[in-house]
């Protein structure tokens, strides 16, 4: 069964809900530059439709728990690719922070690699 019509749903329901939210608090959508809304559209089609949706995708296809290892170390991939794209620095604490992350994925995967060999 395809996850394609539960994503469709899900995410225009997230979307309606923010939108209705959004009016209700009266928020102005108008007087942004043409590259806020460029930005906008990023935030929306790349961590939505690539992360999101693909994530949602492969639930059908790949082991739950292996996906979900996947999800924990999305902060340490974002953080390296800040590191090498805008200059961000990675402070102490996150590095223990992955640490932390990295040590847990192997705790929860080591015994099925070992069983494997």
């Amino acid at each position: 069964h395809d996850n394609t019509q539960y994503a469709l749903i899900n995410y225009t329901t997230c979307a309606s809900l923010f939108a209705l939210f959004a009016l209700g608090k009266g928020a102005n959508f108008t007087g942004y530059s043409d590259i806020s809304w460029i930005s906008v559209l990023g935030l929306v089609c790349l961590p939505t439709f690539l992360g999101h949706f693909s994530f949602t995708y492969l639930v059908k296809h790949m082991d739950l728990s292996l996906l979900t290892c996947g999800k924990l170390i999305e902060p340490v991939i974002a953080s390296i690719i800040a590191y090498f794209i805008f200059r961000e620095n990675i402070s102490p604490n996150a590095w223990f922070a992955f640490a932390l992350t990295g040590t847990s994925v192997l705790v929860l995967f080591g015994p099925n690699l070992l069983k494997r060999r």
